[in-house]
């Protein structure tokens, strides 16, 4: 952050490389979010295409999500890096 390709001091670049897991680590945070939030709590098809796309590790369609204690420290993790590399 910074300086970079030209941006004056104190800018905010925002670059998927800043997040903890990157863009597919992102992404996989938001499958596991909406399989609770919406009830299935298995990866359905769009899910796991989602999760392809943005070459995140996946499970095959119809696997049970499950959230341990040590993924959902992982996944908060990634939501701060996500946050901190938005300046919010």
């Amino acid at each position: 952050m910074g300086e970079v390709d030209g941006e004056p001091p104190g800018s905010v670049q925002r670059r998927a490389g800043d997040v903890e897991a990157a863009f597919s680590g992102a992404v996989e945070v938001a499958v596991v979010r909406n399989a609770f939030a919406h009830g299935s709590r298995t990866v359905d098809q769009p899910a796991r295409a989602r999760l392809l796309a943005a070459g995140a590790r996946t499970r095959p369609v119809g696997s049970v999500v499950t959230l341990p204690y040590s993924q959902l420290r992982e996944f908060r993790a990634r939501l701060l890096s996500l946050l901190n590399a938005a300046g919010i």
